[in-house]
């Protein structure tokens, strides 16, 4: 279900809105040569530097 999540008391993050939001994070799954962990560390990069809905 898309949409803001708890992940602290008063602190939600739209886990669906962080890839879009985050260059790095768009252009590494869009390289055809990305390894599998090089894709993992853009979502994980892009989690860490969202900010609080």
């Amino acid at each position: 279900m898309p949409g803001p999540r708890a992940i602290a008391d008063g602190i939600a993050l739209d886990l669906a809105a962080v890839m879009p939001a985050n260059a790095y994070a768009r252009e590494v799954p869009a390289l055809t040569d990305a390894l599998e962990a090089q894709r993992r560390m853009a979502g994980r990069t892009a989690i860490l530097l969202a900010r609080p809905a």
